[in-house]
């Protein structure tokens, strides 16, 4: 018996390509794949993530980029990117006597357009539940209007600023090896 489909995942898988043979010592590879959830009554999308994977035997090329629209610069970008906040958070946790953080807060911009499953899926965060990530928006700005308005909030805020302790990470002597480590998709 046909079953009708509500919804339908769609698969687009982009990997590097030049207009005519690879390079020497270079390989067609997965560079992005994008995901879509479609809802087949309503033709609506429901649901998309794209997630970038780092390449390990060839570059994006200007015409991988021309049909893509992905360059080896923004692989790179994400990788760093990743790199640095995975090994903050990672060496913040050492510190602690911590495992991994309980839970993230993320405020924003960065925290209010990055989708945490991606995120957890690229190894932006050690592995936890997504249910654990809370986006909190402008937190500074929400922070300095209850700090202004309550004098509480603002004893409190001056009382956690005195007590904070700065890490520098980059002077951290486990900074190189938990960078490098945290390179990786």
């Amino acid at each position: 018996m046909a079953r009708r489909l509500d919804r339908i995942l769609v698969v687009d898988v982009e990997s590097t390509c030049w207009e005519g043979e690879p390079p020497p010592s270079q390989m067609s590879e997965i560079i992005e794949i994008g995901l879509c959830v479609v809802d087949v009554g309503e033709l609506e999308r429901v649901e998309r993530r794209s997630i970038l994977v780092r390449t390990a035997c060839s570059t994006v090329s200007a015409y991988c980029t021309q049909l893509t629209t992905l360059t080896q610069a923004d692989v790179r970008a994400v990788q760093l990117a990743k790199g640095a906040l995975r090994t903050g958070i990672d060496l913040l946790c050492r510190e602690n006597g911590m495992p991994r953080p309980s839970k993230i807060l993320l405020a924003g911009a960065f925290g209010s357009f990055i989708n945490r499953l991606d995120a957890l899926t690229l190894g932006l965060f050690p592995e936890m539940e997504a249910a654990a990530i809370e986006v909190v928006g402008n937190a500074a700005g929400a922070g300095a209007v209850l700090a202004l308005l309550r004098e509480d909030y603002f004893t409190q805020a001056r009382e956690l600023a005195r007590a904070t302790r700065v890490l520098d990470l980059a002077a951290h002597p486990d900074f190189q090896d938990s960078f490098v480590a945290a390179l990786s998709f």
